[in-house]
């Protein structure tokens, strides 16, 4: 027999406490480095491979800018 552990429990419960409490305790308001992303959602700058690639305090982070504006968009 193999043992799988508890991942399959643990995982998606983990996933949806982050999701109730992102939407619970949440803010549309850009807080700290969130308003660089302004004139991107706003339209006042295009979304380019160079906004999604460039610096932010010596980090590269494309994932996480295209996750934000998605997560903005389908948010409102």
């Amino acid at each position: 027999p193999t043992h799988i552990g508890h991942g399959p429990i643990v995982i998606p419960a983990a996933t949806a406490s982050a999701f109730t409490l992102a939407l619970a305790l949440g803010s549309n308001v850009p807080f700290w480095d969130d308003w660089e992303y302004v004139p991107v959602l706003t339209g006042y700058q295009p979304l380019t491979p160079s906004v999604l690639w460039g610096l932010h305090n010596e980090h590269r982070l494309p994932l996480s800018r295209v996750l934000y504006i998605v997560a903005f968009h389908l948010g409102g």
